[in-house]
């Protein structure tokens, strides 16, 4: 994602990850695929307009894959995903992590120094492989370069590219100080729009640590799972919301990349509902440039025809809310 758009005031994207679609999942596993699932790949390949989709179809029909035929599919996936957040409306888009097996499961699957043992539940009944560290810890090789590659190559908006940090890989909470220090340690030197996503959770326990992450350019954080699903703009509408004005006051001034979608729902927020949520954080920032619309989380918890609709509510807010501020 370039610099300069991190000053576009409402800019909207995405968190990270999608559902993948079943006809990825069973080719990359190497299962047979039914009629429903070429029809699902047809049918979203229309409504998007992705280019030569019927490809995709023909090569979906055969009974079985080899490893080259399984990156194409794959990367047909990640196309998808792109359009789908494209046709959404959205400024800046990612793939979903079409070409990814799982965040935490993917770093470690490109890094030294780990031993898998055994797998723990993230949500529902979705699973990843959980490691341990058992030798010093390397970079097996960059595990980026060919995902964005290949994206940038497609994409006809702005790309993000999530990284799963190395505190997220150790721990998920807790550890504060050594959350910001891995951090900071991890983008000193680079010139770029670094973002941290923090989701689920008393967002008053960040303070004043985060106070320490001066090169982080914005705070991706989920609210809308806490809020009330009515209308308004005032402190009782939006209980949810309340902790912003901490993030309003630090000292080196990053957007809020704020959530207005609830990921754990497949309640579709109103353009209005998005709106006065917006509304309400412009008015307690004073700026819509450090304003930011995204979803509180990845949307991989829910179906592509749920997200899809979610994001085109969410775009359409922001509309909303740009004709109520004159923007």
């Amino acid at each position: 994602m370039s610099t300069q758009l991190d000053h576009k005031p409402l800019l909207t994207h995405e968190v990270g990850s999608l559902d993948k679609p079943g006809w990825r999942v069973k080719a990359y596993a190497g299962k047979p695929l039914s009629e429903r699932d070429l029809e699902e790949a047809r049918s979203w390949g229309e409504q998007l307009q992705v280019p030569d989709y019927p490809r995709l179809l023909e090569l979906l029909r055969g009974r079985s894959f080899t490893k080259e035929q399984k990156a194409e599919i794959q990367r047909w996936s990640s196309l998808y995903a792109l359009r789908l957040e494209e046709s959404a409306g959205l400024d800046v888009v990612y793939d979903g992590e079409q070409q990814r097996t799982e965040m935490y499961d993917w770093a470690v699957t490109h890094a030294n120094g780990f031993e898998r043992r055994g797998s723990v539940r993230a949500f529902d009944n979705k699973y990843y492989s959980k490691a341990a560290v058992v030798g010093p810890i390397s970079l097996a090789a960059p595990y980026h370069n060919a995902e964005f590659s290949y994206l940038v190559s497609v994409a006809g908006a702005e790309l993000k590219v999530p990284v799963t940090g190395a505190y997220t890989i150790a721990d998920w909470s807790f550890e504060l100080d050594l959350f910001v220090d891995s951090f900071n340690a991890s983008v000193e030197g680079l010139d770029a729009m670094f973002s941290t996503h923090l989701c689920f959770s008393d967002y008053n326990l960040f303070f004043p640590a985060i106070e320490r992450m001066s090169q982080c350019r914005q705070f991706a954080v989920g609210f809308a799972n806490y809020d009330s699903r009515e209308l308004g703009t005032s402190d009782d509408a939006r209980p949810g919301y309340q902790v912003i004005k901490k993030f309003r006051e630090l000292p080196y001034k990053p957007a809020l990349g704020m959530g207005v979608l609830d990921i754990h729902t497949d309640f579709i927020e109103s353009p209005e509902l998005v709106r006065d949520r917006v509304l309400y954080a412009v008015k307690v920032f004073g700026d819509a440039a450090r304003i930011h619309v995204t979803p509180d989380c990845g949307l991989r918890t829910r179906s592509w025809r749920v997200a899809y609709e979610k994001l085109r509510n969410m775009t359409a807010g922001v509309e909303l809310a740009r004709r109520a501020l004159s923007l």
